[in-house]
């Protein structure tokens, strides 16, 4: 049985694995972030980097608790699913949104639910 790290990406990848994601599969990933308002969001977007590597969307919900939860950034880009390329995607997006005054807070990946 394959071995996964003990934090919330090995968790993550280890959940893909149940779903038959095996580790190396070519997989799209989307990663998120808050933003502190929708101008901010924007700006996230439009930084080259980001408009160059990722799809992005913007969600505002509403209905959130906190206000710091009210504005989310998703990044989707297709990857080789491992636990270094995952690290790797959050470290080089945590490096540019440092400047926005964010980071990123998650991933997931959209598969179809067994049958």
């Amino acid at each position: 049985m394959e071995e996964f790290p003990n934090d919330d990406d090995g968790r993550t990848l280890k959940e893909l694995a149940q779903y038959g994601i095996k580790k190396g599969s070519k997989i799209d990933i989307e990663l998120y972030c808050y933003a502190k308002n929708l101008n901010t969001a924007k700006s996230i977007c439009d930084e080259k980097f980001i408009s160059d590597n990722y799809e992005t969307d913007i969600f505002e919900n509403e209905e959130a608790v906190s206000s710091l939860e009210r504005i989310s950034v998703y990044f989707k880009r297709n990857v080789i699913l491992n636990y270094e390329n995952v690290i790797n995607e959050q470290l080089e997006l945590n490096r540019i949104l440092s400047e926005f005054g964010t980071k990123c807070d998650g991933w997931g990946a959209l598969i179809d639910s067994p049958q």
